[in-house]
């Protein structure tokens, strides 16, 4: 895929009048790094930023130069072909989180089913199972790890790999023969409990469901071991690398072994002490110190509860990735282990989520795909404990961002020299800096948790919110408005040039707004602004006492009757610098409704009258002008025979 415009991190100081070029032109910059919300605006309260140019010297004030920047159809055809692409590559994302999480959470089901568990229980030596029962009358620490250790090894000496497992090492090229060139699809399909029973019979399948089958054996000694999955999701980022042909005759004899990181394994929760679990792998990992991994379970120390043995290294002998790690339990219930795994997560666990950035709103995916798998289940005390464990080693295992750039693509920190024009760190100690110092310079570095957002009073009026009357003089911040209209363009000049404060719009937080303070009915007269129009945004500002009526064209039924009403402006659209208003309905008061639906109804009759009427008409025209060309032709015929 073609790059864009290069950027390097530094485009919020770039002078506006160039990006304002790039946009007018249908062409948007660095797609993979600006989001749509960086050029959201509502109408009138867009930023700009003065243009920072240098007085002309004597010698260039006759000089006047003009320069036009023309992009040319290749070029934005290219253009509109990496945003088609990003959004792509997004929503196969957002795909690839519900489809992975929903068939380990099915698959988690089959490892529970009774008949799997005895039928794997058989399959253990009676020695073992003789030393297991010694250890369950009088358990030591000793004992158990011998016992994981001994059923490490008897499973990966007994469990054969005849298929190859899940490979999403990339994309796949655009232009490609055969998907198996890429894919392996040689695995026997597991669906139902009978399939995983045949599989158990024959010992034998990718080292996916190895993982599964070694977390199903604890299950059948009565312990409680989790499925946990490395969800294989691709970044929506420009793919540096794409899916590698597949070398058949290598992969026939070691399978999945250039995989150097697994996808599958399993938590065991110490039966002695349930604080504790035992991370153990089976299938990939060659080294023993890397098999089994004891963590703390409920620590907030990140040495104890943290490991990043899983993490992939990116390297030339590595494509694999980690985005998100899920935990199944025995009964099912999801939990989201990724900080016990990977570092820089910590937005995960904000109190409010940045649904402006991609991490945010994926973020947001995956808590409500993992809500909705756990509806009629509930956290016990332990679980609570483990989560608070986990939200803690997220906000102190991080990297802070050595760059400004890289600072701005971080969905964890900010400082106050990467905020954009709309926010503030919050005051107080509610906010305290997490750094002081960032690649030799002092600057204050806080977690993004810490932004407040500002909106004017017009865009808290489209969210169907009012700022509180006491709270109309202390605005958090004050920015320059960006008029879209011709008119306002005209008022903006004429202020900037007498009283530049006029340009300036106060933004509030959500804190310093209420609901909707509703325009009121004095003496049954509706309110309307100056054009005799009410903006009405969101249920909630429908004024009381009054009804919406959205029924087709009864703004023109109730033209000219007794019955008062106002026309409701929903949006506006804005071409050829005006903005246009869009309606939808009116108010009417609230005993004049079902005078006002019948003479809605009443209209639309005598409307559907007319229509037909005039269908009549204008086909007894078309029988007219056929009868006339038939006489014609007739005349025609006798006078100068057929023709």
């Amino acid at each position: 895929m073609n790059e864009l415009f290069i950027s390097d991190g530094e485009s919020d100081k770039e002078p506006p009048l160039k990006k304002a070029k790039a946009i007018e032109s249908g062409v948007k910059s660095d797609v993979d790094s600006v989001s749509d919300s960086d050029f959201d605006s509502d109408f009138e309260d867009i930023p700009l930023q003065p243009l920072t140019q240098a007085l002309p010297t004597q010698d260039a004030a006759s000089e006047f130069n003009i320069a036009i920047q023309s992009v040319d159809d290749e070029q934005r055809r290219r253009l509109n072909q990496q945003i088609e692409d990003k959004q792509r590559r997004t929503s196969l994302h957002y795909l690839s989180i519900i489809a992975y999480t929903l068939h380990a959470w099915q698959r988690n089901k089959l490892l529970s089913d009774r008949k799997v568990l005895k039928a794997l229980k058989k399959l253990l030596p009676e020695s073992f199972i003789k030393q297991y029962k010694k250890f369950k009358k009088n358990p030591t620490d000793e004992q158990l790890v011998y016992i994981i250790k001994y059923l490490t090894k008897w499973i990966r000496k007994n469990f054969k790999h005849d298929s190859n497992g899940l490979r999403v090492l990339g994309y796949l090229p655009k232009k490609i023969k055969s998907q198996g060139d890429y894919f392996a699809s040689n695995a026997k399909q597991i669906s139902t409990v009978k399939d995983f029973l045949s599989t158990i019979r024959r010992f034998q399948h990718n080292r996916d469901v190895g993982a599964q089958v070694f977390t199903a054996l604890l299950r059948s000694l009565g312990l409680e071991a989790r499925q946990v999955f490395s969800l294989p999701v691709l970044s929506t980022k420009k793919p540096t690398k794409l899916q590698p042909k597949l070398n058949k005759k290598t992969l026939d004899i070691n399978k999945d072994n250039d995989l150097l990181y697994p996808y599958f394994w399993t938590e065991l929760v110490n039966p002695i002490n349930a604080s504790e679990i035992f991370v153990i792998e089976t299938q990939c990992f060659l080294e023993e110190e890397k098999q089994l991994t004891r963590l703390k379970r409920h620590s907030s120390s990140v040495k104890k509860s943290y490991t990043n043995v899983y993490y992939p290294v990116q390297n030339q002998l590595c494509q694999m990735s980690m985005h998100y790690v899920l935990s199944f339990t025995n009964s099912n219930l999801v939990f989201d282990v990724s900080s016990r795994y990977m570092s820089d997560v910590s937005y995960r666990w904000f109190n409010r989520l940045d649904l402006r950035t991609e991490a945010g709103r994926a973020a947001l995916l995956l808590s409500s795909v993992i809500r909705i798998l756990n509806l009629g289940k509930q956290y016990n005390a332990e679980d609570n404990a483990e989560l608070d464990s986990l939200r803690t080693i997220a906000m102190h295992n991080y990297t802070i961002p050595k760059t400004l750039s890289a600072m701005k693509r971080s969905p964890n920190f900010t400082t106050k020299s990467t905020l954009r024009y709309n926010e503030i760190i919050g005051p107080g100690p509610h906010a305290p800096p997490i750094a002081k110092v960032v690649n030799g310079e002092k600057r204050h570095v806080y977690f993004k948790n810490c932004l407040i957002v500002g909106k004017s009073e017009q865009q808290w009026k489209f969210c169907g919110r009012s700022i509180r009357p006491e709270e109309i003089d202390r605005p958090i911040k004050t920015i320059k408005a960006n008029p879209r209209t011709i008119h306002r363009k005209r008022i903006f000049n004429l202020n900037g040039l007498n009283d530049p404060e006029l340009n300036k719009v106060p933004l509030y937080s959500f804190s310093q707004t209420c609901s909707y303070i509703k325009p009121s009915v004095v003496n049954n007269v509706l309110p309307r602004n100056k054009y005799g129009n009410i903006e009405i945004f969101r249920p909630n500002m429908v004024p009381d006492g009054c009804v919406w009526l959205k029924m087709q064209d009864i703004e023109v039924a109730l033209v000219n009757r007794q019955i008062q009403c106002v026309p409701v402006v929903v949006g506006f659209v804005f071409k050829s610098g005006s903005a246009y208003p869009v309606k939808n309905g009116v108010i009417v008061l609230t005993q004049d409704e079902v005078a006002a639906k019948k003479i809605w109804l009443t209209y639309k009759i005598k409307e559907q009258q007319r229509a037909e009427k005039d269908k009549l008409i204008r086909s007894l025209y078309v029988w007219r002008l056929i009868l006339n060309k038939l006489r014609v032709k007739q005349n025609l015929n006798q006078r100068y025979g057929h023709l």
